[in-house]
């Protein structure tokens, strides 16, 4: 814009000094404190934490502490829903950080297949980053033949999200997958968004 016949559009700047950053309609989108931390309270995310029962075969994992001491530590910000104990509802389409452990156990040379699914084709496929074979995309392959022992896996990734899409994760091998007792212990699941 113009002001006294002095055009601003274009001019170089070096330093814009600024403690917040706001909607139009008011609503602050960052804050900038005096030690340079940049926060964004609105921003996307979740964790869950706990998986309360046992995995049956090809079940949708359930999440969500029962018996923690001292209460339900899990937790959704910035539009993000828990739904059924199942489901993660995203409420912007965009780029999503994703992480998940899980502490488990089977019976010796079991295969165990983890898939991630969206809802935009009502769960039919899987986000494609793992192997691709007959059970469809998976995020976590598991095999072993030292006895029934406790295993402990993770996978992070990004994917990129529908807005008000539903995330799941999904056993799909043939076998029945133990958990540990205390609810708290048999893993979490996370996810921010990026932009």
């Amino acid at each position: 814009f113009c002001h006294n016949n002095v055009c601003y559009g274009d001019r170089p700047m070096s330093t814009l000094k600024v403690e917040n950053i706001q909607h139009t309609n008011g609503t602050n989108a960052m804050t900038i404190d005096s030690s340079g931390i940049v926060s964004k309270p609105a921003t996307p995310s979740w964790i869950l934490l706990g998986i309360p029962n046992n995995i049956g075969s090809g079940d949708v994992i359930g999440w969500g502490q029962q018996s923690f001491d001292p209460g339900t530590q899990s937790q959704t910000n910035g539009g993000v829903t828990f739904s059924g104990s199942q489901t993660i509802q995203v409420p912007k389409a965009g780029l999503y950080q994703i992480n998940l452990v899980f502490k488990w156990r089977a019976a010796a040379s079991s295969e165990i297949y983890m898939l991630l699914q969206g809802s935009t084709d009502n769960f039919s496929t899987s986000y494609a980053h793992g192997a691709d074979s007959n059970n469809g995309y998976i995020i976590i392959q598991e095999f072993h033949d030292h006895g029934t022992e406790w295993i402990t896996n993770s996978w992070s990734g990004i994917i990129n999200c529908t807005a008000n899409e539903y995330l799941r994760v999904k056993q799909s091998s043939s076998v029945s997958i133990t958990v540990p007792n205390n609810d708290a212990n048999g893993g979490m699941w996370s996810g921010y968004y990026i932009g």
